[in-house]
């Protein structure tokens, strides 16, 4: 079996890479976009036929395209009744610098310039969202109150903390680079600490490198800096983690089985 192979039975309804498996196929998850980049690099990296990779870059790419339910505001699955999460998001903005020529991110960065909330949304985690929308206002002093930069995909107009980039100025910063646009010192710092946020954090918590790594895969390609900072970041990890992402996916998938444990490398160079 080739790593194509061994990962064609992770495959869930959509299209998107899964935690597990019934042995025929995948199980859907929370955090398919993120699973399926940490799958498309691992095969980028890989031995496998270049067009093999080409094919299974279009087939993704069609996959979360089918996810984009309005220009630039997604879903984690079909039917899903959850905002989407910041993981896929960071995820799909990777693969759309990369290999959507930041189409995507730019849409969805439209999205969240020109969307303006008309209140808060109370159909989910509405005691968050209340408690915050005043904050969210006062981040938007510029906009005379007039919040933006939220992406809520049940109630697109309607502000959700769960969606909104406010909290993270990182994300803000991400999307503006993967989109082509200028990004200022501040958002451009700050996406320069939130890659290392996590780095020092105990071995046991996988999630603060995981998004991370993916994050690197396109901002190593930005500058000799930006591979400069990946290559810190890389001899951080090796200091948690002797085999460097392998490691991290080994503790990461409860699946031992799981083609991802199998195939990785320490890091993608």
């Amino acid at each position: 079996m080739s790593l194509y192979q061994d990962f064609q039975k992770y495959i869930d309804k959509e299209g998107l890479t899964c935690l597990d498996t019934d042995g025929v196929k995948g199980y859907t998850s929370q955090n398919g976009v993120l699973f399926t980049m940490q799958y498309l690099f691992c095969l980028l990296a890989s031995d496998e036929d270049h067009s093999i990779k080409l094919d299974e870059i279009d087939r993704i790419g069609k996959v979360f395209n089918s996810l984009e339910f309005k220009p630039g505001l997604t879903i984690r699955f079909s039917g899903s009744p959850e905002f989407d999460s910041m993981d896929n998001t960071c995820a799909w903005l990777t693969f759309s610098a990369l290999f959507d020529e930041g189409k995507f991110a730019d849409r969805m960065y439209q999205h969240g310039q020109n969307i303006r909330a008309v209140g808060v949304d109370e159909t989910q985690d509405a005691d968050k969202n209340a408690k915050y929308y005043p904050y969210a206002k006062w981040f938007n002093i510029l906009t005379f109150g007039k919040v933006k930069n939220f992406w809520n995909s049940q109630n697109p107009d309607k502000f959700c903390f769960q969606g909104w980039f406010g909290r993270s100025p990182a994300m803000l910063g991400l999307l503006r680079m993967t989109s082509g646009r200028w990004c200022n010192p501040f958002l451009w710092l700050s996406v320069l600490v939130g890659q290392f946020a996590g780095a020092w954090k105990d071995p046991s918590d996988c999630d603060a490198r995981t998004l991370s790594y993916i994050n690197w895969q396109y901002l190593k390609t930005r500058s000799i800096f930006w591979r400069f900072a990946y290559k810190i970041w890389c001899n951080v990890l090796l200091s948690y983690y002797p085999k460097g992402m392998n490691d991290v996916y080994n503790r990461y998938y409860l699946d031992k089985n799981h083609p991802i444990i199998k195939y990785s490398k320490p890091f993608n160079n």
